[in-house]
């Protein structure tokens, strides 16, 4: 098992990465304090992290419901004919 230090390439990848990634969220939220109405100031800074959260997120839900149909599939076997699964049972054991 490889043991992950806190001077790896890795680990200093990911604290530069959630340094950035707090460092626009704070830039949001603030926007967000400026733009909202005081008088209503809560519940419309909520709606519009809601709008941001959803806006952010369907790209990789649309990409992981595409990956089944992006995806090729061909069997390799010894005694497939032309490398193709014929009955079910193929599909199932080998591919």
């Amino acid at each position: 098992m490889k043991r992950v230090v806190l001077g790896s390439d890795s680990s200093i990848l990911f604290l530069v990465e959630q340094v950035a990634v707090y460092s626009m969220y704070v830039a949001v939220m603030a926007f967000f304090a400026t733009v909202s109405d005081p008088a209503v100031g809560g519940t419309y800074m909520t709606l519009l992290n809601t709008l941001s959260n959803l806006g952010g997120n369907w790209p990789s839900t649309l990409a992981l419901w595409m990956v089944d149909s992006l995806t090729y599939k061909q069997c390799s076997a010894p005694g497939l004919q032309n490398n193709a699964c014929v009955t079910a049972k193929e599909v199932e054991v080998i591919c």
